[in-house]
């Protein structure tokens, strides 16, 4: 099996991403591990896009194997694996929440990312999931705005001291008095999850710029590997916008969209209902058909 290696530090310990063969017929495929946690993640694309789906057909799977955890169970029953455990599905979302913005929303070729957790240890696989699929679609011909870093990081209730990314130990129950996995890129955050006590709001805003921080030390050290890959990336062919359309957007609705979503009226009745207002705007032009393509 061929392998190529590349490693990086972050808060301390030693995260690495294992270019191999061992999946070569996925789009883009990486085994990452940090201590005696491993992760491998692969990536494909179908090949012909679905044009009658109104929505980008994505599907994010993190798979759990007992073998993973050193556990072989004994009758013939207990050894099926069947749905996802909660955590599996609660990891899986981490993933997509993280990696779906950063598509072309346009896109309809079906695309799946599998999280395979293949050794379990201290680490949690969770941060190692997001870091794979990221560097996973990077190396793929698919297109996608990435590379994106995902880090943990809790503060230690008794010392006070800060913990990048803490182990299942460092976080048993009271142990933290805050917890927050945050993922994104360019100093821009777009997945969070906070666990806390009462902490200060400029105590939040350290932690989120921290997170940043190794964001961007997680974003160049994948940008370096994609360097000495350089895939080539499948076209994407949009169907053209109506010059009407993206007028009639900039012009009535943008700055409309942006003070609902940065407002304290944000949320999916708002946002839904100034879609409707623009929906209505678009029959007045007489450019609906154009818009779905008719």
């Amino acid at each position: 099996m061929q392998r190529t290696s590349f490693s990086t530090t972050i808060g301390g310990k030693t995260i690495t991403a294992d270019l191999t063969d061992l999946t070569e017929q996925a789009g883009g495929s990486v085994l990452i591990s940090c201590g005696e946690t491993v992760v491998l993640v692969t990536v494909v694309m179908g090949e012909h896009a679905k044009s009658d789906l109104h929505y980008f057909p994505l599907s994010v799977e993190f798979e759990e194997k007992f073998y993973a955890a050193g556990a072989i169970l004994g009758n013939r029953f207990q050894r099926r694996e069947g749905r996802p455990s909660d955590e599996a599905v609660l990891s899986a979302r981490i993933v997509d929440r993280t990696i779906r913005p950063l598509f072309d929303h346009r896109l309809r070729h079906e695309v799946q990312v599998v999280v395979t957790v293949l050794a379990m240890g201290e680490e949690d696989p969770d941060v190692l999931g997001v870091v794979g699929a990221s560097l996973a679609l990077s190396i793929s011909p698919i297109q996608w705005a990435g590379p994106v870093g995902a880090v943990r990081i809790g503060r230690n209730c008794a010392s006070g001291n800060v913990i990048i990314n803490p182990t299942y130990t460092e976080r048993a129950e009271h142990q933290l008095d805050f917890e927050v996995l945050a993922c994104g890129r360019d100093d821009t955050i777009n997945m969070i999850e906070t666990a806390a006590r009462e902490i200060g709001e400029d105590e939040v805003i350290a932690v989120l710029e921290a997170a940043s921080a190794v964001h961007t030390a997680l974003t160049t050290w994948q940008q370096e590997i994609v360097a000495d890959r350089a895939p080539e990336k499948l076209p994407l062919i949009p169907d053209p916008v109506p010059n009407e359309l993206t007028e009639l957007y900039t012009q009535e609705f943008a700055t409309r969209l942006h003070d609902i979503v940065f407002s304290n009226r944000a949320g999916k009745r708002h946002i839904y209902a100034l879609k409707e207002v623009f929906l209505e705007r678009v029959k007045e032009l007489d450019i609906s058909k154009q818009v779905a393509g008719e």
